[in-house]
């Protein structure tokens, strides 16, 4: 007989993924966003203080660029293997399937 994963825990004892390690996804999440803040703000710099033909302000825009598309594909990583779950004033809740 298959165990059934409900609640915060089942009859195995099994957590589900997202209350595994709820904390490591959230500080991953905001130092990506922190990493893409400095990235901004150090090509703003770039850009009022060079005075040359440099492309350092380019460069800082495509790694926001990158760094944007990366927490992009992660958080949806996330959503979609159930390591973060939705959260808020009316989350949306699943009703669990029948192979669940």
């Amino acid at each position: 007989m298959q165990a059934r994963h409900t609640g915060s825990r089942c009859s195995c004892g099994v957590k589900p993924h997202a209350e595994q390690n709820p904390m490591l996804s959230k500080v991953l999440i905001i130092g990506i966003f922190l990493a893409i803040l400095y990235s901004l703000a150090s090509s703003f710099y770039f850009l009022v203080r060079d005075k040359d033909d440099s492309d350092r302000t380019v460069r800082r825009l495509s790694w926001r660029v990158g760094l944007s598309l990366g927490l992009l594909l992660l958080m949806w990583g996330g959503f979609h293997f159930g390591i973060i779950e939705p959260q808020g004033i009316n989350p949306v809740r699943y009703p669990a399937g029948p192979g669940d």
